[in-house]
């Protein structure tokens, strides 16, 4: 077999990690950026409209809707009144409505509310601070597309000697435990 095809019967697995390795990097940038919204300062506020949003979504395919919690509110950052409308740093949406509206519905029209605003930026602002689940999800990927990468290299290599004759320290090096099943 010749190198370069010993090398492209490795292409998946390579693929797989550099996905497994956007999806942490994707996950550590959420994480980070929801860290630093636990330190920002607060300012009271009131909640002034409470409900679900709509969105109308296309696969190409299928259109079908997602729900988000919309929960508008007004905050007081020296002395100037502000709007905002984020609950978290990045927007959560839901398939069903009922979890949508169970996310909203903790936000009253009317009820007072402790608003967490960008030092640098005011008008930058949510009710919760934190990450919240958004990274887990992303860890959760990574991990998921390594083990299919290490999987598609034991594959490779399982699957042609000339393979593993010619990258020894590649398929040498994938864990006896990625075992495949035949």
């Amino acid at each position: 077999m010749h190198w370069s095809l010993i090398y492209l019967a490795l292409v998946p697995a390579a693929l797989l990690f550099l996905f497994a390795a956007l999806m942490a990097l994707a996950g550590f940038r959420r994480m980070a950026a929801g860290s630093a919204t636990r330190r920002w300062p607060s300012a009271p506020g009131r909640v002034t409209r409470s409900g679900v949003a709509i969105e109308h979504t296309t696969d190409g395919e299928s259109t079908y809707e997602v729900y988000q919690p919309e929960v508008l509110y007004t905050y007081d950052v020296g002395g100037e009144i502000r709007t905002g409308d984020a609950l978290h740093i990045h927007p959560r949406t839901f398939s069903s409505r009922d979890a949508a509206e169970r996310e909203a519905s903790r936000y009253a029209e009317g009820a007072e509310v402790r608003v967490f605003y960008h030092p640098a930026d005011p008008s930058r602002a949510v009710l919760e601070p934190g990450a919240g689940r958004s990274p887990a999800g992303y860890f959760a990927m990574a991990v998921l597309l390594a083990v299919a990468g290490l999987y598609a290299a034991r594959l490779m290599c399982g699957a042609n000697a000339q393979v593993a004759a010619g990258l020894p320290s590649i398929c040498g090096a994938v864990p006896s435990w990625v075992a495949l099943p035949w």
